[in-house]
């Protein structure tokens, strides 16, 4: 292990992952010591920059390969894991909503004020564990209950009309009504 110089830091390099080809760019051979000569006079700062820059290549593609290998053993290995979130299907305001608990979402404005508990019964569906009840359209005894956070207005969106030839254009704005609210429990 070596350490190539950056500014005032050190950064510790590993030459054995080097190739052959890598490692003449960086001022030696592969059948020499493991050491690199960069405070010696025979490297110029063009090779000091080459060497630098091939480090940082390597270090970018080390990270890359070891987080799509996490993510490739976290894919074959999701069914074994059995996670305890509980996952519904409810209807609120006239739209189907995938919620989970502690989760924060927008829906179309509710009655009510902030910090006010609101129930929804109308599920289609609730998975646990693995296990999944599908309503015949509701589930009977399940309900969502959650916290209403606060009242807010989407982004403006314009609607724009022309007939051409006739002189006729309109131009109107409208902005929708959220609620944001929080799923505290599902219950089913």
């Amino acid at each position: 292990m070596v350490a190539i110089a950056r500014g005032f830091h050190l950064l510790p390099f590993r030459t054995e992952k080097l190739s052959p080809s890598a490692l003449m760019v960086l001022g030696y051979k592969a059948r020499e010591s493991r050491s690199l000569p960069f405070f010696s006079s025979s490297l110029t700062s063009i090779q000091s920059c080459q060497a630098f820059f091939i480090y940082v290549l390597l270090q970018v593609r080390f990270w890359i390969a070891r987080y799509l290998r996490d993510r490739f053993v976290e894919r074959i290995f999701a069914h074994l894991i059995l996670v305890s979130v509980m996952i519904a299907i409810v209807e609120i305001a006239g739209q189907q909503f995938k919620v989970e608990k502690d989760q924060e979402l927008f829906v179309h404005k509710l009655d009510g004020s902030a910090g006010d508990k609101v129930t929804f019964e109308q599920v289609h569906l609730i998975e646990k564990e693995g296990k999944v009840s599908i309503g015949n359209p509701i589930l009977g005894k399940a309900q969502v209950k959650a916290t209403i956070l606060e009242h807010r207005k989407g982004d403006k969106v314009t609607v724009f009309k022309k007939k051409r030839r006739k002189g006729y254009k309109v131009r109107r704005g409208h902005r929708q009504h959220f609620t944001k609210i929080k799923v505290d429990s599902i219950a089913g």
